[in-house]
């Protein structure tokens, strides 16, 4: 059985191990329905369309004043700044055994968690990322 907590995010070539949670991790296809006139069948033919994936979400807590996200963000002000995303699930020994590689991805959001004077709860940064393709590999 694999566990879903232990993962390791590349951004663009560069780890980042503060993330605490990846969402969005969904593929899904277009079906596009058929009829013909001739047809003695009141039923149309199914056949699979266009692939898409759905944007990712990362979280991760800043433990000190980062950048990074919020540049990447800013840079598509000025064209767009797409870079390859891996995510890697490991097992106990920290070897990857599954791994998705996000191509052309692209920042849509970046938000930060609520400032409350009551509460003492880390402060988390949250982007969203639009992305081209995807493909999953089975280490």
């Amino acid at each position: 059985m694999l566990l879903d907590h232990h993962f390791q995010v590349e951004i663009g070539g560069n780890f980042d191990t503060t993330f605490f949670s990846v969402g969005g991790l969904t593929l899904w296809r277009n079906i596009v329905e058929t009829r013909y006139g001739s047809s003695k069948s009141g039923t149309p033919l199914i056949e699979p369309g266009e692939g898409h994936v759905n944007n990712i979400v990362l979280r991760r807590h800043l433990e000190k004043p980062q950048s990074d996200l919020y540049q990447w963000y800013i840079e598509q002000n000025y064209g767009v700044q797409a870079r390859d995303v891996v995510i890697k699930l490991l097992n106990r020994n920290h070897e990857p055994v599954m791994s998705w590689l996000l191509r052309g991805c692209v920042p849509v959001r970046l938000s930060y968690s609520d400032l409350t004077a009551d509460t003492a709860d880390p402060m988390v940064e949250e982007i969203e990322l639009a992305v081209e393709s995807a493909e999953v590999r089975f280490e």
